[in-house]
């Protein structure tokens, strides 16, 4: 490989959830070899069955909470995740039917959708953007934003989420999600950017009204901490912005940083950078006296700290300048609750 090559797409690459890496050449010439560093892309989407399964981290989402990452912290369960349920109060009485509504056609029904839809982007501060397939199939998005697709008949509405590899995924009510739909009851098929404009409204959709819109909203980043049902609360807020996953990583400097464990299972990814090479200090604090864990990742992703079980975080760790170093975060005891991390 010559050393002129910046990039390559690799899978899996050193155990990371994105598909793309950079390519870094060591400058000392007697050990000439190569290393990947993960390139953080704020609009990754991956199809991740593990966490969305019964039980687990997501399993409350719906369609439309799964396709929009929409989830709030509230503890005890109940959720509510129709299209029009996040916009900003001042704007209720804008807010069209949904709910089981018979709608004289399936289009009329998406008007619907895509109102209420629009009215949540404002107030979750992104965009919607309707794309228009120009073949039979769509293109690929990823790299500045991602793509849904929404389906409707004359009183039901559907969500489907495209990945970075060119599948589809989507989650019926409180089932675990699915990456293909079934035929006549048995027959899987798998969804892809090739097959999404044909399948997408079958069975009790068939026939239905399909539209797809452009999200400029990070995929998987972090989620609101304003309840719906919060009547003081005019805009919705996230509390750590911290990713789910390394390639969702939110970059932090020395200093504190707030965050938030969201639901039981909920983890916190943060890149750090440091401005010096030196040692660095790691120390949590957690309102509860909880056990915070914390793992650290060099740029290779090799663990070079794993603090479990102790209490709250009190390490130390060496780091190099122009490097990322990634911090894992977990509550060992599965609770929800706010933290802080400080490096110094």
């Amino acid at each position: 490989m010559p050393a002129g090559a910046n990039y390559a797409r690799v899978s899996n690459a050193i155990g990371i959830s994105s598909n793309y890496a950079t390519i870094q050449e060591y400058s000392n010439i007697s050990s000439m070899k190569w290393t990947f560093e993960p390139i953080i892309n704020r609009f990754f989407s991956e199809y991740t069955p593990s966490i969305f399964s019964y039980g687990q981290t997501y399993y409350r989402l719906n369609c439309y909470g799964y396709a929009f990452c929409h989830i709030y912290n509230d503890y005890n369960g109940a959720y509510s995740q129709l299209p029009g349920d996040f916009c900003a109060l001042n704007r209720k009485t804008d807010v069209l039917p949904v709910a089981y509504y018979t709608a004289p056609s399936p289009a009329d029904f998406m008007n619907n959708v895509v109102s209420n839809m629009e009215l949540d982007a404002e107030r979750l501060g992104y965009t919607l953007t309707e794309y228009i397939p120009n073949s039979s199939s769509v293109d690929q998005f990823g790299a500045s934003s991602r793509l849904i697709a929404v389906v409707t008949s004359k009183h039901l509405f559907h969500f489907y989420m495209q990945h970075n590899d060119g599948t589809w995924s989507h989650k019926e009510g409180l089932n675990p999600i699915s990456n293909h739909i079934q035929i006549d009851g048995f027959q899987k098929i798998y969804l892809t950017n090739d097959n999404i404009q044909q399948y997408a409204n079958h069975g009790k959709y068939s026939d239905g009204a399909l539209r797809f819109f452009i999200i400029t909203r990070n995929a998987i980043l972090d989620h609101p901490h304003a309840h719906p049902s919060n009547t003081e609360a005019t805009q919705l807020y996230y509390t750590d912005e911290a990713g789910d996953f390394k390639s969702t990583a939110n970059t932090i400097y020395t200093g504190t940083t707030s965050g938030q464990f969201d639901f039981k299972y909920d983890i916190d990814y943060f890149v750090f950078q440091p401005s010096s090479t030196k040692n660095y200090s790691l120390v949590s604090s957690n309102s509860s006296g909880d056990d915070i864990n914390a793992v650290i990742y060099d740029k290779n992703g090799s663990v070079i700290v794993d603090e479990s079980n102790v209490g709250q975080v009190n390490t130390s760790f060496y780091a190099t300048i122009g490097n990322r170093y990634f911090i894992k975060l977990y509550n060992q005891s599965e609770n929800p609750g706010t933290y802080t991390i400080t490096i110094s």
